[in-house]
């Protein structure tokens, strides 16, 4: 049970630092993707 207990603390902080670091990206993502499809529009 010690051994379980040991991987749930090391792999949470992980799970929260890949989750952080995913945000801006996706959230750059989606904005490249506004700018692209308002370009889009406005071009044709």
């Amino acid at each position: 049970m010690w051994g379980g207990s040991g991987v749930q603390h090391t792999v949470t902080p992980l799970c929260v630092y890949e989750l952080s670091e995913a945000v801006p990206f996706l959230l750059s993502l989606t904005c490249l993707i506004s700018v692209f499809k308002l370009n889009y529009v406005i071009y044709f």
